[in-house]
């Protein structure tokens, strides 16, 4: 499984805000995060495929809609409850031509499904770096 992520890595990074995670973009428009939600000071992982809307009048700026799944550990006073939901994310990223970067923000609308229907609302910014 490790070897088949690194093999398809294309960029790594961090997103920044809520949740603080690593990013790591594989070929396929793949994100996975994992990382600490600062707010709950929760453990947090997720996994979206993005999709690329053209912008030819926006260039460089690129416009991603993703789906994915998240599961994140939320502690309450005598145990830890495991979440797990479904995220809608919205990305706007800007990539420098001169340097393998690319900087951004994202917005995600988040619905959490078990153990609790919930609706949430994710966002930060964005910082990657080209392999």
């Amino acid at each position: 499984m490790i070897y088949i992520i690194l093999s398809q890595l294309h960029s790594i990074g961090a997103h920044i805000g809520l949740p603080t995670a690593l990013n790591l973009r594989l070929e396929q428009d793949i994100r996975i995060m994992a990382g600490w939600n600062i707010q709950t000071e929760n453990f947090y992982v997720s996994i979206d495929k993005d999709f690329n809307i053209p912008t030819r009048e926006l260039q460089p700026l690129k416009f991603y809609i993703g789906v994915g799944g998240y599961l994140t550990a939320e502690k309450t006073k005598d145990e830890t409850d495991v979440l797990v939901g479904i995220r809608i994310p919205f990305t706007l990223l800007f990539s420098f031509t001169e340097a393998p970067i690319d900087l951004g923000f994202q917005i995600t609308p988040a619905f959490g499904l078990v153990p609790k229907t919930t609706l949430y609302v994710f966002g930060g910014l964005i910082v990657m770096f080209r392999l």
